[in-house]
């Protein structure tokens, strides 16, 4: 995270097409989908990376992935081998020997009928229909939320609007 970050001409992935920033941190590749121009997506990498980088306890950081794009079991497998204390991910499959519930199937399906999770804005607002993120982010235990409280979330997340920062 401390490491210069570098923008390229394209991605590594060449079917992907580049109409957005692609940066490089070593051989990383980070894609600022959501960013127009290199010089905005620096500007929120560095201050967020700033924020990040002021907590040196690696406890504080949460980590979550889903199975988008080219992430896949073996990824997902990987990623909760991590030296690291909240973890947690999302997929449209089971995956075996995952302790403390670290691994939430998602049984929405986007449009394309792909066998993946939603991106990340809708996979966000189903988040609460499957989880308790407040508990995660206040203990780090990750607890499965019970059916009868679905209504309950799809209320909250129709009135008001949530921001992680």
């Amino acid at each position: 995270m401390a490491q210069e970050l570098k923008f390229t001409a394209g991605s590594k992935y060449k079917d992907r097409p580049k109409t957005y920033p692609v940066g490089l941190l070593d051989d990383v590749e980070i894609h600022f989908q959501h960013y127009a121009s290199e010089e905005e997506a620096r500007e929120k990498w560095e201050r967020r990376t700033g924020r990040m980088l002021k907590n040196k306890n690696k406890d504080n950081y949460f980590f979550m992935i889903a199975d988008r794009e080219r992430a896949n079991k073996e990824i997902l497998q990987e990623f909760h081998t991590l030296p690291y204390k909240n973890k947690v991910s999302f997929g449209a499959f089971h995956l075996e020997n995952i302790s403390n519930n670290a691994h939430i199937v998602v049984y929405e399906r986007p449009k394309s009928n792909k066998y993946e999770t939603p991106n990340g804005k809708k996979l966000f607002k189903l988040t609460f229909l499957y989880f308790d993120l407040v508990k995660w982010l206040n203990t780090g235990k990750v607890c499965r939320t019970r059916f009868k409280t679905r209504p309950f979330f799809l209320i909250f997340l129709s009135g008001y609007k949530l921001f992680l920062i």
